[in-house]
């Protein structure tokens, strides 16, 4: 059987799990309109190496029909969303001409924006109009699988889902202080991202907390300033890194900090567990699902006051994070692994076309870590 995934772009986020299914014994497909994001570049993102995935590049609404019509009728595409992008919404759009049937992956959706009220109803309209051809939706994030279904998706088409991705080899640790806890903040230094709490929780915290940050953007300088009042000496600004470096950023914190007001997944977080580190975030961030579900870490109410910094508090409490532990939740962050989640929509194809029992996402069958773990989060 074929897969196909129709995305912008290649992306590691979803790239690598289409590389697991090659692995399955698929014969898969990635149709883009670009190898790369280019704004992704500049953040650092390399193409990824996708052993077995077959790349497409249409550049016609007539060659992505051919493309269709040359798939058998029981082959299986995915799109990346329903309206992210022209090539996303051309691709639905001759998925539905040709009577094909597609299953739609998701993040959580932003309704930050005055106007955001005018999604719910868009996207109902969007789920109705191809509700003959959607064969199942991939809710990444913990509100995501609520949300559709409340737009008219039946739940037993509404599947959780996550980026799963490639876990990291031996990583160089970098050198740090021989005592006191270090915090790390990874991605764009914008507003959504509210980096500023990290750095104001700093002023609550000992004076051997200090805070890494990787990336760059338009607030870099306002943040600098903000470090050098509230923590003199205690904020390092490193700009963007390669994406292979980041890993090594990752071994070395004790605790990844994402205090976002809204992240669709936010890939950080799943990098950070992978590499043993527990991560603090915003009940905002679609990966907060797999923070609350590993009971390593902490998730605190985006918008209610002062609930960032209790947060660290309670994280830096437990002191730096030793190798058992790390390995412990490394371990256990197996499950976001691409072999896993490859495995996962295996298991979800299968439900979809052949009946059955109904696949749990791997987070939810891995269980909760130890309890004697010292960063075990207190919820």
């Amino acid at each position: 059987m074929r897969i196909y995934l129709w995305e912008y772009a290649v992306s590691p986020h979803l790239g690598n799990i289409l590389s697991g299914m090659a692995a399955l014994g698929y014969d898969t497909y990635y149709v883009v309109h670009s190898e790369t994001y280019s704004v992704r570049q500049a953040e650092g993102w390399v193409l990824p190496d996708l052993p077995g995935v077959k790349i497409l590049q249409p550049r016609s609404s007539s060659q992505m029909h051919n493309i269709i019509a040359s798939a058998s009728p029981e082959d299986i595409h995915i799109c990346a969303g329903l309206r992210g992008s022209d090539h996303v919404r051309l691709a639905t759009a001759a998925l539905r001409a040709a009577g094909r049937r597609f299953i739609v992956f998701m993040e959580t959706i932003d309704e930050r924006s005055p106007l955001s009220f005018l999604k719910r109803p868009l996207y109902k309209k969007l789920f109705f109009q191809n509700r003959l051809q959607l064969e199942g939706i991939l809710a990444a994030g913990a509100d995501t699988p609520a949300w559709v279904a409340a737009r008219g998706v039946p739940s037993s088409k509404i599947f959780s889902f996550a980026y799963f991705l490639n876990a990291p080899r031996a990583v160089k640790r970098r050198s740090r202080p021989l005592t006191g806890v270090r915090l790390l903040f990874v991605g764009n230094l914008i507003a959504r991202k509210r980096v500023r709490l990290i750095i104001e929780a700093l002023r609550s915290l000992p004076n051997d907390v200090t805070l890494d940050i990787v990336g760059d953007g338009p607030l870099r300088a306002r943040l600098a300033e903000l470090g050098e009042a509230y923590a003199p000496g205690r904020v390092i600004f490193h700009g963007t890194r390669p994406m292979p470096e980041i890993a090594s950023f990752m071994a070395s914190a004790d605790c990844l900090v994402l205090p976002s007001d809204h992240d669709g997944w936010g890939a950080v977080i799943s990098e950070a567990m992978l590499a043993g580190t527990p991560v603090v975030c915003s009940d905002r961030c679609g990966a907060s699902v797999i923070v609350r579900a590993s009971g390593c870490g902490k998730v605190f109410q985006a918008f209610a006051r002062n609930t960032c910094a209790e947060a660290l508090k309670t994280q830096v409490s437990a002191g730096p994070i030793f190798n058992q532990e790390r390995a412990a939740l490394s371990s256990w962050s197996k499950c976001l692994a691409a072999p896993e989640g490859s495995l996962y929509l295996d298991r979800i194809v299968k439900h979809l076309r052949c009946g059955g029992q109904r696949p749990i996402p791997p987070w939810a069958k891995a269980g909760r870590l130890d309890s004697k773990l010292k960063s075990k989060a207190l919820t």
